[in-house]
């Protein structure tokens, strides 16, 4: 059944809605994979594409007037049809399609000699169709920085596409070889006409941030528990009413982080490379995760695993704004990786391990209405809702988050103050201060310290024994908080420059463990 449309637009239009999806698919598949030079035309009264008379002047030999067909797509009256003339010509190209299209479909297949013939649009093998009109062009791949780099560690070449080689060559050491075509390569491997090397380019962090902690006022003891954070890699929890500033602070976290290193730059990299999402290249990612978000989409997963929010935030931060509006089951499966810094994603024929050490930032109202505490008045919550709104957090995620602050609303006169407070250049020193006295010590931050490392690292004095002790029985501390609040004391003390962990620095910590409002 032919077309008397003038354009392939009219012909689509006038398609039923099921043949319609089909052909546009097979439209965007073929246009996808086809060789330069070949032009889509209606030819036939069907989607053609054709080599044009200004590449063969000839034509095709029926219709000299008529530009040589190639590949043809069509509805027609029982079926969606494809038409091939490499497969009429070529019997070496008919026998490798007939023996790999049972591998893409459970149906017979159905066809004449260059016609191929799918009664059902759900039944047409769209991969094996872009196969068949593939040119021998390389085209972009995702996850070429991992690959470049897993290569290096096997002291082998890798030959990547064009596109992909300023990606890969970021990897100092990795023999990079960029080709155009699949006949290049072969060429290459065949030693005809070799593959010049791609160049290695130092590549320069980017520490370039937008934000600035300088726009927070007033809120002290927030500033300072973000400090803290960002020195020693804890997590954090704001609890406030709606306008104190809690979305504010958490955002200016990464502006006062210290730069990423090249390993942990190239390791992020290597991430967004293989997600296929652009990236900055060397600034600390900062993922906001929306209370809609399923689990898998948090973690990460789908029947060829994929990279999630938390593996996306690796070296950076994930802030969960409103916590406790994510379903329960979703916040449980942060447990894990908060712990262990890696998510293992398993199926039944594969197991992925992805990287996942990201710092936890999570904010939240202290009420359903946000306004308890608030001395306006304006909370009429009663105090079985603000229990059941605050225990939507578990207490084994509320144990793992190491800093939990109150932030309160802001006098006039703060927000009226033309004083702004300490910029992120300021703050950034004392945090990478402090980050350095921990790499010396031992290696990594404070919050992967284990409880045998810290009996190293963070001894207490006999005075700050007892403290701890005293506190451990009044705020029922478990053995996961109790070596928590250790590892934040033990940072607090590196940003006061201090060898050991002195009261100041214990009570301060402990402070930061039970500050939610209860009712």
């Amino acid at each position: 059944m032919t077309s008397n449309a003038k354009t392939v637009e009219e012909y689509i239009a006038e398609l039923p809605d099921d043949r319609k999806e089909a052909i546009v698919n097979l439209r965007k598949v073929i246009s996808e994979n086809l060789p330069k030079g070949f032009e889509e035309q209606m030819s036939y009264g069907m989607i053609g594409y054709v080599i044009p008379h200004s590449i063969y002047p000839k034509g095709y030999h029926c219709t000299p007037e008529l530009p040589l067909p190639f590949l043809s797509i069509a509805s027609q009256k029982n079926s969606v049809n494809i038409y091939h003339m490499g497969i009429y010509a070529d019997e070496k190209l008919l026998k490798w399609f007939q023996e790999e299209f049972p591998k893409y479909s459970k149906k017979k297949l159905d066809m004449g000699k260059s016609c191929m013939r799918f009664k059902k649009p759900e039944d047409i093998p769209y991969e094996l169709i872009g196969e068949l009109a593939l040119n021998g062009d390389l085209r972009p791949i995702a996850g070429a920085l991992a690959v470049s780099r897993a290569v290096k560690i096997e002291q082998r070449a890798l030959i990547v596409p064009k596109d992909n080689a300023s990606e890969a060559v970021k990897v100092a050491g990795a023999a990079v070889l960029a080709a155009d075509t699949l006949k290049a390569v072969c060429q290459h491997l065949q030693n005809e006409q070799t593959i010049a090397y791609s160049e290695h380019k130092k590549t320069y962090q980017i520490n370039r941030y937008p934000l600035d902690l300088a726009d927070v006022k007033g809120q002290h003891q927030a500033r300072r528990a973000l400090e803290i954070a960002a020195a020693g890699g804890h997590s954090l929890l704001f609890c406030g009413s709606p306008g104190t500033g809690k979305t504010l602070m958490a955002s200016r976290l990464p502006s006062i982080l210290p730069p990423l290193s090249e390993d942990e730059a190239l390791a992020v990299a290597s991430i967004y490379s293989i997600a296929n999402s652009p990236y900055p290249y060397g600034t600390r990612p900062f993922r906001t995760v929306h209370q809609t978000t399923s689990a898998v989409a948090l973690v990460g997963g789908g029947s060829s695993p994929k990279p999630g929010e938390i593996t996306l935030a690796h070296h950076g931060v994930l802030f969960l704004d409103e916590i406790p509006e994510f379903d329960r089951k979703v916040l449980e499966v942060l447990r894990q990786p908060i712990e262990s810094k890696k998510i293992v994603i398993s199926r039944a024929n594969t197991q992925v391990e992805f990287p996942a050490n990201f710092q936890l930032v999570a904010a939240m109202n202290p009420c359903p209405c946000g306004y308890y505490g608030d001395k306006s008045g304006r909370c009429h919550c009663r105090p079985e809702q603000i229990k059941r709104y605050q225990e939507k957090l578990s207490g084994p995620l509320l144990d793992r988050i190491d800093l939990h602050v109150t932030v309160p609303a802001l006098p006039a006169s703060d927000l009226q103050s033309v004083q702004t407070g300490e910029s992120s250049a300021t703050v950034r020193e004392r945090v990478i201060h402090a980050y350095q006295r921990q790499q010396v010590r031992q290696n990594k931050l404070n919050n992967e310290l284990s409880p045998s490392e810290l009996d190293v690292f963070g001894q207490l004095g006999a005075a700050e024994s007892q403290i701890l002790a005293m506190a451990q029985s009044r705020l029922n501390l478990s053995a996961r908080g109790y070596h928590r609040v250790l590892r934040v004391a033990r940072t607090i003390a590196d940003l006061a420059g201090s060898d050991h962990i002195q009261t100041p620095h214990l009570t301060e910590s402990l402070s930061y463990r039970s500050q939610l409002l209860n009712a």
